[in-house]
């Protein structure tokens, strides 16, 4: 008898642990995952904001799966017979077995599993669950839905009683109170201060709870509710359940019944879906929002991973229900959902949430040793001594207890976080840079009103768009960058001034000669040395007369950002430029709608619907997916409704998409991720007004565009067009999204008129090809040996370590993020810095041989 339970229990943990790592994998294929402990290949870009037909296409694939797996039956005719133990009486203890031993024959069930009320009234409560959960998961926070699962304990606890009532319950203290701990637990785990909570995909999150509750609450009453036949000996039976003494020949038809049940279930959930995908309008948004071209494979591997653990997290919950309750199946599935949010969550967790993770876990181990009064139980196998034919110490050392100090010690790990664990401690280089003779490497700065000729250099460093040969050769379009300026640099024709391409940005253009410039940064959070390093190198190359720097502070989470950004020691030797203008310091957050004016683009004109919707109490109308028109005519893109919050502005990277582009919608010049620095003047670059970006490093892939720099001109057709189409996707700006999106309609290079142009990473980011393996050709001929070699030997003349040595040619160099590290003394980055030293204390000269004559500025490592 202890052996026969003892492997029963056996066979209950790991149906838990297959209900754990479903729900796991239920997360993880959940959309916007884009940053955690687990990282999935194109996580960020294969978004499909579109619920219904998410559900409807991830459940055929669960049911192709249970098809798959009825075929075991032809093979493995002979389950565990543990999968056909009496179902306990509802909500009784886990370990309340009866020890008789039923020596007569069951007979045939008396409830028939394909009664089609039954199965047709769980399908919808199943597939209703299902279509919440991706609603929510599209649209709001992993958080936001966690915290609603914390729902799912006392609705159970309340359903079971409500339901099966005449059965004898747990004692309190055994599963109510480790219950609501969890679930009191659950919601601490979960919750921030700065979660946002859109209106409808919060009720998603709560009602799809709700239904998660009620679904295991149903299934057991349908499996409790099978009669009794006289002879049964007072077993509790089930369809599926087949007693210890029944015929072992007769186990395969109780497998197929029990496959046939699920299989059927299933079925009926895709069959309501379906109806459900062709009664909403998704479907037509589906055709026309669509873009998979270059990750259609991707998308199918990750649908078909959520469809599996759909799969797996349906049937393992069914046999749990059926092996213990309800309630114990749902607290293993609000406690996997909490314990996520140690793993899964996307920033280091606050002390609060490290209190309701730990809450959680005590929760989970009270509610299972509540059920450790005999062997009988699921943790009793664990109490044996480990090393039995020893004594002393060494008995101290049960199974059970060696994981529970396992427990706490990854919960240790990946809750509590050390602080500065990553750190990085700078070491002294063997040797300093030199001093140059001279800054002025780059020879006096070009005309305000000379133009760049963007063709002729792209085709020099791509070559044709067919055929880009020249695409992996950074080298020698650096080369030619630093070398043939006399070419691709431009004076203005007769027939086409400087002010008709560029608009202009500002009222004192009186020392400039032409169009002043708009340069925009978007910031999450203090300075620090890195935005010094970009204000620096602004304003060592360019041309501050036409120019104005805007940075835009990001208030959705931190509404004193601003103020603190002014107060802080590392802003202050800053603040007067922002008194005379050639700095502005402005706040970020995320509107629920711009204009967009008659420059729309024809292919987002054409995507007007034939019949408009009927206005609301406002007078405004949709007239296309994502584009509204007020009473007064005037058009908006629509991000979320007004009053309402969405989930973007949660995630740093997904807000910083979105900003960049509406800023340069609405304001026009050049966007520059604020870990660039600036090494010559952009002005050529911007002044013709062409729409570009910059490569995603050396790839050939037409759609692979990096929106690390984008220059667009204001109110302009691409500047709607990009906008607009990240919009009507589902608030996706993602460059590589919208890279797909402009292969598949021809506005990508390859339409010079309307298209977003694509320059190298030669210009803004050299080393980058090199990094990735796809250069053709050594970079640099400095000593660094993080490009390819063995580091030059320092010989009694010094070494090159100069800014002329630093990537010439190239506009810009991109250092990747790296916001805790510290630059080292004698590195590229200390090189730069001591330059800005010399050029700001006027002990020398920018690149272009100027002086700095605006007001003084402190060197690094000084706050004012």
């Amino acid at each position: 008898m202890p052996n026969s339970l003892s492997a029963t229990w056996t066979w209950n943990g790991a149906l838990i642990v297959c209900v754990v790592a479903s729900t796991y994998g239920l997360s993880i294929g959940r959309p916007m995952l884009q940053t955690g402990a687990v990282q999935l290949p194109y996580a960020e870009v294969l978004r499909f904001a579109f619920p219904l037909s998410t559900t409807l296409l991830q459940q055929l694939i669960a049911s192709i799966f249970m098809l798959l797996s009825g075929f075991l039956q032809l093979v493995q005719r002979t389950w565990p017979s543990t999968f056909y133990k009496t179902i306990l009486p509802t909500d009784t203890r886990l370990d309340d077995y009866s020890g008789a031993d039923n020596t007569k024959e069951a007979p045939p069930p008396a409830w028939d599993p394909n009664n089609a009320r039954r199965i047709v009234a769980l399908a919808g409560i199943i597939s209703t669950e299902y279509a919440l959960t991706s609603y929510a998961f599209c649209f709001a926070p992993l958080e936001i839905y966690i915290i609603s699962r914390a729902l799912i304990l006392p609705i159970s606890i309340l359903a079971s009683k409500i339901v099966v009532s005449d059965h004898g319950i747990l004692p309190v203290a055994g599963k109510i109170y480790p219950s609501l701990f969890l679930s009191s637990g659950t919601i601490l785990a979960a919750y921030r201060r700065d979660l946002p909570w859109p209106s409808d995909a919060v009720w998603c999150a709560f009602v799809s709870s709700v239904f998660g509750a009620i679904w295991p609450v149903f299934t057991q009453h349908a499996f409790a509710s099978t009669p009794v036949p006289e002879n049964s000996n007072g077993h509790t039976g089930s369809y599926f359940e087949l007693s210890r003494s029944s015929k072992r020949q007769d186990r395969p038809q109780n497998i197929f019944a029990f496959w046939k049940y699920i299989y059927w279930v299933s079925l009926s959930c895709v069959v309501m879906l379906f109806g459900a995908v062709l009664v909403s309008t998704e479907l037509q948004q589906v055709s026309r929002n669509f873009y998979v071209n270059g990750v259609l494979f991707q998308w199918l591997i990750l649908q078909m991973q959520v469809g599996f653990f759909r799969f797996i997290f349906f049937c393992s919950t069914l046999l749990l229900i059926h092996a213990t309750c309800a309630t114990t199946a749902n607290f293993v599935i609000v406690l996997a959902y909490a314990s996520q949010m140690s793993v899964l969550t996307f920033s280091n967790l606050l002390s609060s949430q490290k209190i309701g993770i730990t809450v959680c876990v005590a929760s989970g181990v009270w509610f299972f040793k509540n059920h450790e009064d005999s062997l009988d139980t699921l943790f009793s196998w664990m109490e044996k001594p480990s090393l039995p034919r020893h004594k002393g110490y060494f008995r101290l050392f049960t199974p059970w207890r060696v994981i529970v100090v396992a427990l706490i010690m990854v919960s240790c790990l990946v809750g509590f976080q050390i602080p500065d664990f990553y750190g990085t401690e700078a070491q002294l280089p063997p040797f300093f840079p030199p001093t140059p003779d001279h800054d002025a490497y780059l020879g006096p700065r070009a005309r305000p009103d000379i133009l760049a000729n963007l063709d002729l250099l792209v085709n020099e460093c791509r070559g044709p768009y067919e055929k880009p040969e020249k695409l992996r050769d950074v080298r020698r379009c650096i080369d030619y960058l630093a070398t043939q300026q006399d070419a691709y640099f431009q004076v203005p024709g007769a027939d086409q001034r400087a002010t008709d391409t560029v608009s202009e940005q500002g009222s004192d253009a009186s020392n400039c000669g032409g169009p002043i410039i708009l340069y925009h940064v978007w910031w999450s959070g203090p300075p620090s040395w890195r935005t010094e390093l970009f204000i620096k190198s602004y304003f060592y190359t360019q041309r501050l007369a036409c120019s104005r720097l805007w940075i835009w502070i990001n208030v959705d989470h931190h509404p004193g950002a601003l103020t603190n950004w002014v107060k802080h020691p590392s802003f202050a030797k800053f603040l007067p430029f922002i008194e005379t203008g050639e700095i502005a310091l402005k706040e970020w957050s995320l509107p629920s709608r711009v204009p967009i004016f008659p420059t729309i683009d024809p292919l987002d004109r054409a995507r007007y619907y034939a019949q408009p919707s009927s206005p609301n109490f406002q007078g405004d109308v949709f007239v296309a997916d994502s584009i509204i028109r007020d009473a007064s005519g005037q058009e908006y893109i629509q991000f979320y409704k007004p009053g309402d919050q969405t989930q973007l502005t949660f995630y740093t990277v997904a807000s910083s998409d979105a900003a960049r582009l509406i800023i340069l919608h609405l304001h026009g010049g050049v966007y520059l991720d604020i870990d660039m620095l600036l090494l010559r003047d952009m002005r050529p670059l911007l002044l013709p007004g062409r729409a570009f970006s910059e490569r995603w490093g050396a790839h050939e892939d037409p759609t692979l565009y990096n929106n690390a720099l984008v220059a667009l001109p204001a109110n302009s057709s691409m500047s709607s067009y990009l906008l607009t189409g990240g919009t009507r996707m589902g608030l996706m700006y993602h460059f590589m999204i919208l890279g797909r999106m402009m292969v598949s309609e021809g506005r990508n290079e390859v339409d010079p008129e309307r298209g977003l142009l694509k320059l190298e990473s030669a210009f803004f980011d050299p080393p980058w090809p090199a990094m990735d393996g796809m250069a053709t050709a050594r970079i640099s001929d400095d000593e660094w040996s993080a490009y390819d070699g063995e580091m030059a030997p320092v010989s009694e003349h010094g070494n090159n370590r100069t800014m002329e040595n630093f990537f010439r040619g190239a506009w810009a160099y991109h250092m990747h993020n790296q916001w805790n590290a510290v630059y080292e003394q004698g590195s590229w980055i200390d090189v730069i810095a001591r330059s800005h030293d010399r050029f700001f204390t006027g002990a020398g000269t920018n690149a272009y041989g100027e002086k700095w004559t605006g007001k003084a500025l402190s060197q690094y490592g000084t706050e004012s």
